[in-house]
């Protein structure tokens, strides 16, 4: 896929994006601007690196596919899960569905780390980002165990 200075088919080339390479940006009107950090003034004089998304009206088909990251699982708990984040995940929901109970999802806070609680003991859970919470884009799912509770009675 062809990296353009300017969003826009006719502007000029200034690299190219292989199969398989994951790109870091920000969407704006079908493209992926890969310099968001760049001033308006510099954009504008095409020192920005564009890519377009969705090649169809050219016959191209999907180019870019957005990837959200996968829920890392740092430590469970009997009715809880850590989770830890090398990124910023603030701007999406986490998609929770236990084997027991109901699903459920909750915006993502700043930070580094979130708990996710409410959860039943020895317990099946499949968990996602999304960057919408109903409509998507989704990522994959991460599936993991709450810790067994063994129960106590009185002696």
């Amino acid at each position: 896929v062809m990296v353009r200075s300017l969003p826009s088919t006719a502007a000029s080339a200034v690299g190219v994006v292989k199969m398989g390479e994951v790109l870091e940006g920000q969407v704006r009107e079908g493209w992926l601007l890969m310099d968001s950090e760049l001033s308006v003034e510099r954009l504008e004089k095409g020192d920005g690196r564009w890519v377009l998304m969705d090649g169809k009206e050219l016959g191209l088909g999907q180019l870019l596919r957005l990837q959200l990251p996968v829920p890392s699982v740092t430590k469970t708990f009997a009715h809880a899960l850590q989770l830890s984040f090398d990124q910023d995940v603030s701007k999406y929901h986490l998609q929770v569905e236990p084997e027991i109970g109901d699903s459920f999802h909750v915006r993502c806070p700043e930070g580094k780390s979130m708990l996710v609680h409410g959860l039943h003991a020895d317990c099946h859970v499949r968990l996602r980002f999304a960057l919408n919470k109903d409509e998507g884009p989704f990522g994959e799912w991460e599936a993991v165990e709450t810790t067994f509770a063994a129960a106590w009675e009185e002696a």
